[in-house]
Parts: structure tokens; C-alpha cells; sequence
């Protein structure tokens, strides 16, 4: 009977060893996981950034274009 009791710690003990190894393993896993997706959000923030800049540059050459659209049409006009 103690041998049986003892044997079926020893199964009990094992599997909950392969439980933590798959338990540390998924929670690797996830650590992963989240960087990758951090450094995504960062690149996406970076690439927005790069966007928003970029629009402002062309509101300022349009801005800078239609002022001199103007100035055309004003010596045109004379």
C-alpha cells in the first residue's frame, strides 16, 4: 500500500514538474509576445510621426504655392 502511494506521488510529482516546464515556457512565450508587440506600437507611433511631419511640410508648400498662384494671377491681371 505505501508502495502504491509512494508511486503515485512520484507520477503526481512528475507531472506537475511537466506542467511548470509548459508553464514557464508558454509565460517565455508571452514575454516574447509583448515585446514584439511594444516594438510594433512604437513603430507605428514612429511612422505616424513621420506622417504628421510630412503633412505639415505639404501645408506649408501649399500654403507657399497657392502665394505664389497669387502673385502669377495678380501680375497676369495687370
Amino acid at each position: 500500500m505505501l508502495k502504491k502511494n509512494a508511486d503515485g506521488n512520484l507520477t503526481h510529482a512528475a507531472n506537475l514538474s511537466c506542467i511548470m516546464v509548459n508553464v514557464t515556457s508558454a509565460t517565455n512565450e508571452l514575454i516574447t509576445a509583448s515585446s514584439d508587440i511594444a516594438r510594433n506600437v512604437q513603430e507605428a507611433h514612429n511612422q505616424v510621426s513621420d506622417v504628421d511631419r510630412d503633412g505639415k511640410i505639404l501645408s506649408n508648400d501649399i500654403r507657399a504655392l497657392n502665394g505664389q498662384f497669387n502673385d502669377l494671377t495678380g501680375i497676369i491681371a495687370t
